[in-house]
């Protein structure tokens, strides 16, 4: 939001370091990223998987086990933002249902499959064709672990 505000009232100069407003320019007007998002919301697997497991349980996904929205910069909040132990108010007997689709059902193996290459892939990318961005950005991270 606050790069966004920065670029609309024309006032990007005031990040002052070249480096720092460079990566900002390059992670926002980043087409990878809306490759990555738009590959995860329309995968096969996502697909399929609201296609064959119960409304209920995704809805109770969604709310007690989602990712967690992180504030910019606190990288203490990242830490437990995806995995992390979380309870389903779902009856026994509804998840053990879900837990058997998944098992049986012969298209969730390839599609997760296809899924964690597509991910590979990206990774790929951003680190063999943008290397500035990512070295950049890992260099932002440790500075910041480091105080």
């Amino acid at each position: 939001a606050t790069y966004d505000e920065l670029v609309s009232i024309g006032q990007l100069d005031l990040i002052k370091d070249d480096k720092l407003r460079n990566t900002a320019n390059a992670v926002y007007d980043f087409p990878l990223y809306d490759t990555v998002y738009e590959s995860a919301y329309n995968s096969k697997y996502r697909e399929l998987f609201r296609m064959q497991i119960h409304s209920q349980i995704q809805l109770a996904l969604s709310t007690h086990c989602g990712d967690k929205n992180v504030e910019p910069l606190d990288y203490q909040g990242i830490v437990d933002s995806i995995d992390y132990p979380c309870d389903l108010p779902i009856d026994d007997q509804r998840i053990a249902e879900a837990a058997q689709t998944i098992r049986t059902e012969t298209s969730f193996l390839p599609y997760v499959r296809l899924r964690l290459v597509q991910l590979q892939s990206n990774v790929f990318s951003l680190e063999y064709y943008y290397p500035e961005v990512s070295d950049n950005l890992k260099t932002f991270r440790e500075t910041n672990e480091g105080g």
